[in-house]
C-alpha cells in the first residue's frame, strides 16, 4: 500500500474549503458521526487522517452532470 498525503481535520476541512467554499473542522467531525463525509482512517489508533484521494472522490461524488441553464431538470 502507498502512502499518500494524510490531513489532519483542521488541514482536511482547509482542503475542502480552498477547492469548494465550503468545509470545517466541526462538519467533518459531524460527518464522521452519521458517515456522511470522506472516508477517514485512524492513525496510531486516536488521531483521525483523511487521505487527499478520499477527499477528492468525496467532492467528485457530490458534483452533479454538466449543465447549461439553471432551469435544467435536476
Amino acid at each position: 500500500m502507498e502512502i499518500q498525503s494524510l490531513f489532519r481535520p483542521d488541514a482536511a476541512a482547509k482542503y475542502l474549503k480552498d477547492r469548494t467554499g465550503f468545509g470545517s473542522v466541526r462538519s467533518l467531525a459531524k460527518s464522521r458521526v452519521y458517515g456522511t463525509g470522506p472516508a477517514f482512517r485512524r492513525l496510531g489508533g486516536r488521531a483521525i487522517v483523511y487521505e487527499k484521494s478520499a477527499l477528492d472522490a468525496w467532492i467528485a461524488d457530490r458534483l452533479s452532470a454538466p449543465r447549461l441553464s439553471t432551469s435544467e431538470a435536476a
